[in-house]
């Protein structure tokens, strides 16, 4: 299931892309002068160009933390094009 970005608060959309850019290793590894709010709106861009997607599982078993994560869309075998939401 795809969750369309316009669809969540802002707040919760940018803790999201937050939790998300300090997981990956490329932010990681940017030097501590990088701005987030410029990092934040690539991101946004990303998720509105459907290169990226939030995706979230329905598996029970997963914390609720570990359902909902923003992923490329290449990970589920799609281009941008392909990206359909799901109506929350």
């Amino acid at each position: 299931m795809f969750i369309n970005p316009k669809l969540l608060p802002d707040d919760t959309l940018n803790a999201l892309i937050e939790d998300w850019l300090f997981k990956q290793a490329e932010f990681e590894n940017m030097n501590e002068n990088a701005n987030m709010e410029t990092a934040r709106e690539q991101v946004k861009q990303m998720l509105k160009r459907k290169t990226l997607v939030i995706s979230f599982a329905e598996d029970d078993e997963l914390d609720v933390a570990d359902r909902i994560n923003i992923q490329p869309v290449e990970n589920f075998g799609l281009t941008p094009n392909q990206v359909e939401f799901d109506e929350l």
